[in-house]
């Protein structure tokens, strides 16, 4: 697979770490040796997640050989319907998070959007629009990882088929594990959520400018690696209860856009980083 870059809305990390129980949606049993554009379906379905599109789109989702021009380096899928829906979520309905998506331009053209819609489970929607530019400007094309900020606790992602298109790959999804997320509106009241903590322990919510490295330098977990930086701060000590919960509190216009993350007392086990709205 050929990645030129890995890049992220708030901040660009030098490589990419995957959850310990990260799977990754990479299409390879549709990979075809061939100069040809195949047809896939209506529905693809890979490692108990289903990518679908709306019903009454005139084209299938379609994947380039490996020998046509606008092969990515990588077996990478596409809408074929201009303005069709591209919708992830897991077969058997339960939650996930989506941590990072490649994509790469469909045709020549050297820069795509692509408007990612994530719907919580429960309610709620994060967004982020991914803007691609072609590294090298053209045919060949090339697929960039673009890592995802607050898709957690997800029903599904969604974007569509926007001109002038492209296709992707490479699905980073995780399940399970200590999963934090927040909701509502900034400024104002905000939610905090979290699923997978230890039952019956306290739990610190910790706040930083944005993604990144930061270690606890002293304290009970001192040493504890945190996925954020910039201004970290413990702003409230909660309960996880049975393991999962949620609490409601004020959340003013410095904080908007921000991140945080949960800390748990004992293990000192971090949840996953979740990005305030803004």
């Amino acid at each position: 697979m050929r990645v030129s870059h890995v890049v992220s809305a708030a901040v660009a990390i030098g490589g990419l770490a995957l959850s310990a129980n990260a799977q990754v949606l990479d299409f390879q049993h549709l990979e075809h040796n061939d100069g040809q554009t195949t047809n896939a379906g209506n529905i693809v379905s890979e490692d108990g997640f289903d990518i679908t599109k709306n019903q009454g789109e005139p084209f299938e989702f379609a994947t380039f050989g490996t020998q046509e021009s606008r092969y990515p380096g990588s077996t990478a899928l596409f809408n074929n319907t201009v303005n069709g829906l591209i919708h992830i979520a897991a077969a058997d309905g339960s939650s996930f998070d989506v941590e990072s998506i490649d994509f790469a331009c469909l045709n020549s053209s050297t820069t795509v959007l692509m408007h990612l819609v994530g719907n919580k489970t429960g309610g709620g929607q994060v967004t982020q629009t991914i803007t691609h530019t072609d590294p090298g400007g053209g045919l060949p094309l090339d697929l960039v990882t673009y890592n995802l900020v607050g898709f957690t606790g997800l029903d599904s992602i969604e974007w569509t088929q926007e001109s002038p298109f492209h296709q992707f790959d490479n699905v980073v999804i995780s399940q399970g594990g200590y999963r934090c997320s927040v909701t509502g509106q900034c400024p104002g009241t905000v939610r905090v959520a979290w699923t997978g903590a230890t039952p019956n322990r306290q739990q610190g919510i910790v706040f930083g400018n944005s993604q990144g490295s930061t270690t606890i330098p002293n304290g009970a977990c001192q040493g504890t690696q945190l996925g954020i930086q910039g201004q970290v701060r413990l702003v409230n000590i909660v309960g996880t209860g049975s393991g999962s919960g949620s609490v409601n509190g004020p959340a003013g216009t410095s904080a908007c856009g921000h991140f945080i993350q949960l800390v748990e007392s004992g293990s000192c086990n971090t949840s996953t980083v979740a990005q305030i709205p803004q």
